[in-house]
């Protein structure tokens, strides 16, 4: 069985949610406000073992792409779009290129990437088995020890990010959306997520010549972890690939601010060509979408 919920303009114009390694559905709510704004229906979906949704054993990311094209067309949708946070994105890769006629862009927040894009080698697929196994022991321990409440949990957490996220904590709503998140995620238990976690590690086997549509991905300015990212060089590969780096911006900041995100979907979904040029260092912000030119393009 596979759950998922619906956010923003139930008329709109679909979007498939992919969430963040080891998140839920619950995630989309941070863009709720924005997707009903803009005139999109967010279609958020748990991948298998995590929320609502029920685990199989042989999970692997072309899987959890068919599975979202499934459902499209359980849903019948004939043309869509994605939107991913985090590792999500290879995901909503693979789900394009099974799909190019049907998917019409493909949109991420916070992005990462594998680092390995070839084929990886038995010691590789034995190395992911024993942290998998590994992850699930140490999340498992620290569900059963910690007896922290969930403010506690979040201020841990929070000793992490980088202070522009840390702000975005002081935020009550914030905070109570990420804490639904992070309960529903282990709904089933640990194993999922610990799982779900060590598949976004697999190489990414992906020609960029079978996403044709356009690829816009937002990266955080200050996001400690964007030094490192393979996310650039890959999307600069894409025949229409586009990288937004937000100045002054954690890797969390579709939290508050996902203004610009709707915006470049609007303008791709109305054919403006300009859509696909990144504006580089530029925040965007303050640009707001015209929700009936959506609802047109949804019919």
């Amino acid at each position: 069985m596979l759950a998922w919920s619906e956010f923003g303009a139930p008329r709109g114009f679909p979007i498939i949610y992919v969430h963040e390694a080891g998140s839920c559905r619950l995630e989309a709510a941070f863009f709720e406000a924005e997707a009903r704004r803009s005139g999109f229906r967010l279609l958020a979906v748990d991948r298998p073992g995590l929320g609502e949704s029920e685990g199989y054993a042989k999970m692997t990311r072309d899987s959890c792409a068919d599975d979202l094209l499934q459902l499209s067309a359980h849903l019948g949708l004939k043309e869509f779009g994605i939107l991913s946070s985090g590792a999500g994105l290879s995901i909503a890769l693979a789900a394009a290129a099974q799909a190019p006629a049907r998917v019409k862009l493909v949109l991420g927040v916070s992005s990462q990437l594998p680092v390995c894009s070839t084929q990886e080698s038995r010691a590789c697929r034995v190395l992911r088995s024993t942290l998998a196994t590994a992850l699930q022991c140490m999340l498992a321990l620290r569900l059963a020890f910690a007896n922290s409440t969930p403010e506690q949990y979040l201020r841990r957490l929070s000793e992490s990010f980088a202070y522009a996220d840390r702000r975005l904590l002081d935020d009550p709503a914030i905070r109570c959306k990420l804490t639904q998140s992070t309960c529903e995620a282990v709904r089933h238990g640990v194993s999922g997520v610990a799982r779900d976690t060590v598949m976004a590690l697999a190489p990414l086997n992906l020609p960029v010549a079978s996403l044709s549509m356009p690829v816009h991905v937002w990266l955080g300015g200050v996001e400690h972890l964007a030094p490192y990212s393979s996310v650039p060089s890959y999307i600069h590969c894409l025949p229409r690939g586009s990288l937004h780096r937000l100045a002054n911006h954690g890797r969390y900041f579709f939290w508050r601010y996902s203004e610009s995100v709707f915006a470049t979907a609007v303008r791709i979904l109305q054919g403006d060509v300009t859509a696909n040029q990144p504006r580089p260092g530029s925040d965007q912000r303050h640009v707001h979408c015209d929700p009936r030119a959506l609802a047109v393009l949804a019919g």
